[in-house]
């Protein structure tokens, strides 16, 4: 799978500098982790944590923007801790803090939160932590031996991780559960910018190496298709060639200037956009559909 990597890490160093970045950092490739449809980064470097989740949400991959790692369950957290560099990650910090303004604030583990809207309910602390052994120990990170820590600001941890996941376009639809045991979501990246022409499209799970395609049209519709729903209507256009999951995912980068006859893709523009895929497992029709989204274009 070809990737193009757009980032902005370098732009953004004299900001976090000022937060107590290091002058040199080591960041590895981010890696694709196909259970959440997210891309992981690992960036080595002592930094404070005010410095890493400035960087990390400065930086771009594929379109997506960043933020510090977000944990959502024992999946997940085994994933960033033993993958992102080939054994065990070691002291990194992840996207966790605790808001003093917080209704729930108390000392030592009260008003913890991610640095997203997503709930904080899964936690992974080390016997005895959090503990504010340090005194203002409000900000987490991985400690030795695969659990978690409360740090000062500048607690001098090795790096920290980075998340990637879609977040443009409207869903709408539904789609049933394929022979995968879940239903197939489509996602994008990027900023709806013609001038940024930045889209990618990302859609899973998937039937392993099923023929799939993305495809998209100007109207919202719900009719049955094959094993699922058509959440598309109108003129359809075809982004092909048809192409195969890798690891249970369709990832396609979408490219304005070579589009479809009759599909342009134009400012001011909005489309519908959804997969479609072969699933000779679940019987049937032996074909399905993802969910839909809709994403409307800005120049």
């Amino acid at each position: 799978m070809q990737t193009i990597v757009r980032s902005t890490v370098e732009s953004t160093l004299v900001i976090a500098l000022l937060f107590g970045l290091a002058p040199r950092t080591c960041a590895q490739s981010p890696v694709w982790n196909p259970a959440t449809g997210h891309y992981y980064q690992a960036v080595q470097g002592v930094l404070s944590w005010a410095g890493a989740k400035i960087t990390a949400e400065s930086t771009t991959y594929l379109g997506m923007s960043g933020h510090l790692v977000t944990i959502a369950d024992d999946a997940e957290d085994n994933w960033v801790y033993y993958t992102l560099k080939g054994g065990t990650l070691g002291d990194y910090w992840i996207g966790l803090w605790q808001d003093p303004n917080d209704s729930g604030y108390s000392e030592p583990s009260g008003g913890w939160k991610w640095v997203t809207p997503e709930p904080f309910t899964y936690s992974h602390w080390h016997s005895g932590e959090p503990n504010n052994a340090g005194g203002a120990e409000n900000y987490g990170g991985y400690w030795s031996g695969f659990s978690w820590n409360d740090y000062v600001n500048d607690g001098g941890v090795q790096g920290y991780v980075i998340e990637y996941e879609p977040s443009l376009g409207t869903r709408f639809c539904i789609s049933e559960p394929n022979s995968t045991g879940f239903p197939a979501l489509i996602y994008a990246g990027g900023t709806g910018s013609i001038a940024a022409n930045d889209l990618t499209l990302f859609a899973g799970p998937l039937p392993d190496g099923s023929p799939s395609l993305f495809f998209y049209g100007a109207i919202q519709i719900q009719v049955p298709f094959g094993n699922g729903w058509r959440c598309v209507g109108g003129a359809l256009h075809f982004l092909r060639p048809v192409a195969r999951p890798v690891a249970g995912w369709l990832i396609r980068t979408v490219d304005y200037q070579n589009l479809p006859s009759g599909g342009q893709i134009t400012a001011g523009s909005t489309w519908n956009f959804q997969t479609w895929y072969r699933d000779p497992l679940a019987g049937g029709s032996y074909f399905d559909a993802s969910d839909a989204l809709s994403i409307s274009f800005v120049p």
